[in-house]
């Protein structure tokens, strides 16, 4: 029982062997690949970095910006083999240093990766939304 109360005290002096991921700075080794970076002024938007990728991360849209298809990534099946950026013929994707955000559902929509400065063409109209329910009589 005075193991346990010592081995108890011990613990409680030492620090978290775990970080607070979303507030505090993950520390990566250098060679890391985390999330990817497209440089829009190289891609021209050829799909041999989607044809190749082999966890099927990468998703081709068209632009309407820039009337041409670009490369969507899709954090949530990823591997971060660097593939893409081994097969890009006009080396466009870079692998950075930059750590993926937790998920903790599997929502595909909120694990894409789009070009900031680029909104998608739409595929299909979005239906509108349903009224709110009438109250209840009481």
């Amino acid at each position: 029982m005075l193991k346990l109360f010592g081995e108890i005290i011990g613990n409680l002096r030492r620090k978290p062997a775990t970080i607070d991921v979303p507030f505090e700075k993950v520390e990566v080794e250098e060679l890391y690949r985390g999330l990817e970076f497209l440089d829009l002024d190289k891609c021209i938007g050829c799909g041999a970095c989607a044809l190749d990728c082999p966890a099927a991360a990468i998703e081709m849209v068209e632009f309407k910006e820039v009337n041409r298809k670009l490369p969507i990534f899709i954090i949530g099946r990823c591997v971060f083999c660097a593939q893409c950026e081994d097969t890009c013929p006009y080396d466009a994707i870079k692998m950075t240093k930059e750590v993926p955000r937790p998920f903790f559902t599997f929502e595909e929509e909120k694990m894409r990766i789009e070009p900031k400065e680029l909104r998608p063409l739409e595929k299909k109209p979005q239906p509108k939304p349903l009224p709110p329910p009438p109250p209840a009589k009481g």
